[in-house]
C-alpha cells in the first residue's frame, strides 16, 4: 500500500513540475509580445478614440470596438472570397453599426448577442445580435437619475453598473429590470466594475466596497431606472481605494483599484487583504483604464504612465521584458516606438485592451452554411496555435501585439 501510495505522490509531483514548467515558459512567451500590425477603421470620426474592443464568440476573427463619441464599429480580420463585399468600407470591412448619444463604456458578446452601454446624458444600452446590426432592446435611463459606467453579459442575464445600483435582467425585452441597490445618492455606490457567473454579481464601487448579490434572491423591481428599496448584499470585500475592475476567477476574484492595487482575493475568507499581490501596477485617479485576463493565467493591465503590464496569476510575479530585446538604431528609436510591448510608451494611457487567441489572425474563408448563416473556413486546413495576442486600443488606431513566430501556418 505504500509503494502505490509513493507512487501516486511521485505521479503528482511530476504532474506538478511539467505545470510549472510549461507556465515559466509561457511567461517568457508572454514577456515577447511584440507589434505586428495596426489597423484604424476609416468608418470612425476623424476625432474619436476607441475606448473599448471585444471579439465576436462566435467568429473569433469579427472584431468591435466602440469609440469616445459613441460609435460602435464592427470589423473582420479575415477575407471574403468575394472582395466586392466589403465595398465601400477600407480593407477590414469596417462598418459602423450603431451610434449612442454618448461614450461607450462597455461592449460585449456571448454566444449570438451583444451588448453596449454609453455614459450619457442619456445613459443607454443596447441589447443585439451578433449576425446582423439588429437590435433586440434598446434601455433609455433617465439622464438625471443615472449614468452607465459598465456592464455584464452572460448566457441568460444582463447587467448594467449604474450610479447607485445594479439593474439585471432576463429577457430586456420587458419593461422592467431587476434592482440591487449598491450605495446612496451621495454617489458612493456607482458601479466601476461588473462580472457575473451562474448564480452570483459581483458589483465594484466607487466606496472601493465588491458587493455580491446571490442572482437567485428576490431583488427590487426597477421601471428601467426609478428608486428601489435597499438588497443586501451577501457578502462584501473592501479595499482602501475605488473598485475599478473585478474579474472571477477559477482561484479567487482578482480587484483592481483606483490607488493601483491589484490582488486575488479568496472568496471563501472575506478579507480586506488580498492572498496574491500584484505589484507595479500604476494609477491614482482613473477608473476606465483597460484590464483583461489571458486563461486564468496572466492579466494585463494598462497604467496611467501610459505602459502596459502584464503579471503571472499563478505567482503574482511582474512578467519581464527579454533581457537582450533587439536594439534599434538611434535613428529609428527617434521617428518609431518600441515594437515590446513592455518597453512601449503609449500615446496616453490605454482604455482599450483585450486578449485574442492567435486564430483571430489568421486568413479564413467566409462561406455561407446553406442555412443563412456564416461559417468559417480555415485556409491550409489546419488550425492555428491558440495565441495569445493583444490588441490595444490607441487613439483612433488598434495595434496588435503577438510573440513572433508563434502564430499557426
Amino acid at each position: 500500500m505504500s509503494g502505490l501510495r509513493s507512487m501516486f505522490d511521485a505521479q503528482l509531483s511530476l504532474g506538478g513540475s511539467r505545470s510549472k514548467m510549461h507556465h515559466e515558459l509561457e511567461s517568457l512567451s508572454m514577456g515577447r509580445l511584440r507589434t505586428s500590425r495596426t489597423i484604424y477603421p476609416d468608418c470612425l470620426p476623424m476625432d474619436e478614440s476607441i475606448g473599448v474592443v471585444c471579439f465576436d464568440e462566435l467568429d473569433p476573427s469579427l472584431m468591435r470596438v466602440g469609440g469616445s463619441n459613441g460609435s460602435i464599429a464592427t470589423g473582420s480580420l479575415s477575407r471574403a472570397r468575394n472582395e466586392e463585399a466589403y465595398y465601400p468600407n477600407d480593407e477590414q470591412g469596417w462598418r459602423t453599426g450603431w451610434v449612442l448619444p454618448a461614450r461607450i463604456t462597455s461592449l460585449l458578446t456571448c454566444g449570438d448577442r451583444m451588448l453596449a452601454t454609453c455614459l450619457g446624458p442619456p445613459a443607454q444600452a443596447i441589447v443585439a445580435t451578433t449576425q446582423e446590426n439588429i437590435s433586440l432592446a434598446s434601455v433609455t435611463l433617465s439622464p438625471r437619475k443615472t449614468s452607465l459606467w459598465t456592464s455584464a453579459l452572460s448566457p441568460d442575464l444582463v447587467a448594467l453598473g449604474c450610479d447607485k445600483k445594479v439593474l439585471t435582467s432576463r429577457d430586456p425585452s420587458r419593461p422592467s429590470m431587476d434592482g440591487y441597490v449598491t450605495g446612496s445618492q451621495r454617489g458612493d455606490g456607482a458601479v466601476f466594475a461588473l462580472d457575473l457567473t451562474e448564480n452570483l454579481i459581483f458589483a465594484g464601487t466607487r466606496k472601493g466596497q465588491v458587493k455580491m448579490f446571490d442572482q437567485r434572491s428576490s431583488p427590487s423591481k426597477e421601471d428601467r431606472g426609478g428608486d428601489a428599496p435597499e438588497t443586501r448584499a451577501e457578502t462584501q470585500l473592501s479595499i482602501s481605494s475605488s473598485v475599478t475592475h473585478v474579474r472571477r476567477l477559477q482561484d479567487g476574484l482578482l480587484v483592481a483599484g483606483m490607488d493601483g492595487s491589484l490582488g486575488m482575493y479568496d472568496l471563501r475568507f472575506p478579507s480586506t487583504k488580498p492572498y496574491l499581490v500584484l505589484e507595479g501596477h500604476v494609477n491614482s485617479f482613473t477608473s476606465d483604464i483597460g484590464l483583461d485576463v489571458w486563461r486564468d493565467d496572466f492579466v494585463a493591465a494598462a497604467g496611467q504612465d501610459s505602459r502596459i503590464r502584464l503579471w503571472s496569476l499563478r505567482t503574482g510575479s511582474a512578467i519581464l521584458p527579454p533581457t537582450n530585446p533587439t536594439s534599434p538604431s538611434s535613428t529609428s528609436r527617434i521617428f518609431s516606438p518600441d515594437p515590446s510591448l513592455l518597453l512601449r510608451t503609449f500615446s496616453e494611457p490605454i482604455k482599450a485592451l483585450t486578449f485574442a487567441g492567435s486564430d483571430s489572425l489568421a486568413r479564413h474563408r467566409r462561406r455561407d452554411d446553406g442555412r443563412g448563416r456564416i461559417e468559417l473556413e480555415r485556409e491550409g486546413g489546419r488550425k492555428g496555435e491558440r495565441g495569445p495576442v493583444l490588441w490595444v486600443g490607441d487613439g483612433p488606431g488598434l495595434e496588435c501585439f503577438e510573440v513572433a513566430g508563434a502564430r499557426g501556418s
